[in-house]
């Protein structure tokens, strides 16, 4: 198993504990969503390294994708959410290496 896996295992991970937490103390809408999230990032990186046709408009699209949940994750940093900023920060991340991994058929 290589770093980038690795790496996305343990973010999984953790949206998956934080969206437990979050649907334990009653916050049903945010933990369904973490948790809907590392579902995701757990389905995605076992196809990580497959070659796939149309690599770079995924890789753009999943970029954007990433960028943006970057920042919706500053914007609720900075308005005080540290347990939300947190996570949509890290699905960012999780994100960014997702786009990072995807390898097309001439890199085969």
């Amino acid at each position: 198993m290589n770093n980038h896996k690795l790496i996305i295992y343990v973010g999984s991970a953790f949206l998956l504990i934080l969206g437990l937490y979050t649907l334990y103390i009653g916050e049903i809408s945010q933990g369904v969503t973490w948790f809907i999230l590392a579902i995701l990032f757990l389905s995605i990186s076992t196809q990580m390294g497959i070659p796939i046709r149309a690599v770079k408009l995924r890789k753009i699209i999943i970029l954007i994708c990433a960028i943006i949940l970057l920042g919706i994750g500053g914007v609720t940093l900075y308005s005080g959410d540290f347990l939300a900023g947190v996570a949509w920060f890290i699905a960012g991340i999780l994100g960014i290496f997702v786009s990072f991994m995807l390898v097309g058929h001439e890199a085969i």
